[in-house]
């Protein structure tokens, strides 16, 4: 007998609405001033509770487009990062880890684009260890433990991607395949011991690659068909996974990758859709979101258990149809490690760009009605006791 994926997913969340105590939620972030703000989460904190990213200011009188740093916590809603000496009419914040109380991203100063870490005792300051000839750089994700930065610099006619941290400073990255062009390291594990980033081969390729201290750069392929290129976005916590999105004999399209299961599509959300584009993953590399784009744009859900779907009917199966009516949910942007808080972008009820954040509680097996777990377990062959009515 087949399941669909709307219902497993209905049976799988329905049932826990409530458990531990945490009622499912769905919660705008910020306020648009009538369309002229907006706020785009880029990173979420393993734990769930921090969320940053870009503010976008739109001036009404001469529409210039100012987009600084923002983080944001359910206490405290929407709050700036600060800013660096000099300029301030630029900062994004791409990185959090996993308790929130660090941030990363990018931001100018007097010394043009810079690397920038961010912490409650110290705020947004340059990077460590960036030199001060260095013309560019940016910083693109933290390890959760908040020891490891990934990035990229420029200095004079160099430049190449690196992993930091206070002991070693700043640690260059070697591309793929003996590649020499600077690419990206967005990707690091919860340790800041794997990292996954993407260069180009001397072939002219590019490729996305897993790094670890040990194995240094190590290319993982791309899928069948279409041209050689690879992108990874994120890796999982424990380093065990890499998603990205690749060419393919469908067009680009969604992967993810295990050392056991090597680079595997997760398929097309139905619809219109030419390209798929995932930008996280949960700390066990189980659970996936993104988008899917042409003529429209759709947030999409995947997981090992129930494969492809649209976060809109996650939401709904969850019992948040009421608070998403009129919403567009457009992308998913950002993942907790626990897979059940999830954060992006869309139009709100008034047609604004606005982000988002949603609580989805994990299921309680006290609450799983014996019908429900038996057709879980006939789904996932679970054998564990949370599946046991």
């Amino acid at each position: 007998m087949k399941w669909s994926v709307g219902l497993l997913i209905l049976l799988h969340i329905a049932v826990s609405r409530t458990s531990h105590g945490v009622a499912p939620r769905f919660t705008p972030i910020g306020e648009t001033q009538d369309g002229l703000v907006s706020y785009a989460p880029l990173a979420i904190a393993g734990d769930g509770s921090v969320v940053a990213g870009d503010r976008v200011d739109i001036t009404a009188m001469t529409g210039f487009a100012e987009t600084t740093s923002f983080y944001w916590t359910e206490r405290e809603g929407a709050l700036p990062l600060g800013e660096l000496p000099g300029r301030s009419n630029y900062s994004s914040a791409t990185g959090v880890s996993y308790d929130g109380s660090t941030i990363v991203g990018t931001a100018i100063s007097d010394q043009g684009y810079q690397a920038f870490r961010w912490t409650p005792e110290l705020g947004m300051h340059v990077l460590p260890d960036i030199p001060s000839e260095s013309t560019f750089s940016s910083a693109y994700n933290v390890s959760g433990n908040g020891e490891f930065i990934t990035g990229w610099a420029r200095i004079g006619d160099d430049a190449y991607h690196f992993r930091w941290s206070e002991p070693e400073g700043l640690r260059p990255l070697a591309s793929p395949m003996g590649g020499v062009d600077p690419a990206s390291a967005a990707g690091i594990s919860h340790s800041g011991e794997v990292v996954a980033g993407y260069g180009r081969t001397t072939r002219s390729r590019t490729e996305a690659y897993r790094w670890t201290p040990e194995t240094g750069t190590v290319a993982i392929g791309d899928l069948p068909g279409g041209t050689i290129y690879s992108i990874p976005e994120a890796v999982s916590a424990d380093g065990s996974t890499v998603v990205g999105y690749s060419s393919s004999d469908v067009g680009l399209d969604a992967f993810r990758w295990t050392a056991v299961t090597g680079m595997q599509s997760l398929g097309f959300l139905p619809g219109p859709f030419r390209s798929m584009f995932p930008y996280d993953v949960s700390g066990d590399g189980n659970t996936v979101v993104g988008f899917a784009n042409g003529d429209e744009e759709e947030a999409f859900w995947w997981t090992t258990d129930s494969g492809m779907t649209s976060v809109r009917s996650v939401l709904e199966s969850a019992g948040l149809s009421e608070q998403i009516e009129g919403w567009d949910i457009r992308r998913a942007t950002a993942i907790s490690d626990d897979g059940l808080t999830v954060a992006g972008t869309g139009h709100n009820p008034d047609g604004d760009f606005q982000g988002w954040i949603a609580v989805i509680p994990e299921p309680a097996a006290a609450l799983c009605p014996p019908a429900v777990c038996f057709l879980l377990r006939r789904r996932r062959g679970c054998g564990s006791s949370r599946c046991t009515p």
